[in-house]
């Protein structure tokens, strides 16, 4: 069922994005989890340059990317795939978020793509609740870092 919205203002509720990596030798699919929480932050990097007397006079901005953090809870179609789906991204591998569902999703619209793990990603499991998995991610704006590069 869609959520039904009340009152003076409508708003973006929830974003419908998929999950997509390899990790450990495990292909683990949109399917193979479902996103909790996404947050998104724009990054660069800031030079000041100041005039004679001290005050700011010029800021240059460049190496433009994003950073997103999400949570997933694997998810199977039964305990077994639930369990085997719940593999931890290392730094560097390369993760899809995509659209699911509708496209009215301007969230997910907006940050589909290829992103890099960035190290620190985690799995939290207790006995009093589900798995979930949380990785922060990076996509650089000018650059697609998506590419591995061979040895020789």
């Amino acid at each position: 069922m869609a959520e039904v919205q009340k009152g003076q203002y409508a708003v973006a509720w929830g974003s419908n994005i998929g999950v997509a990596y390899i990790a450990s030798s495990i292909t683990v699919a949109t399917s193979d989890n479902m996103a909790q929480s996404f947050s998104m932050s724009q990054l660069a990097e800031e030079v000041v340059i100041k005039d004679q007397l001290g005050n700011t006079g010029t800021m240059v901005y460049f190496n433009q990317g994003k950073e997103v953090s999400i949570e997933v809870i694997p998810i199977g179609a039964n305990i077994a795939d639930a369990n085997d789906n719940g593999v931890v991204p290392t730094a560097g591998t390369l993760v899809t978020l995509s659209l699911l569902g509708s496209t009215h999703d301007q969230v997910a619209e907006t940050h589909s793509g290829k992103y890099i793990a960035r190290p620190g990603a985690q799995l939290v499991a207790s006995n009093a609740g589900e798995a979930r998995i949380s990785m922060t991610l990076y996509q650089n704006t000018a650059n697609d870092l998506s590419a591995t590069i061979s040895a020789s």
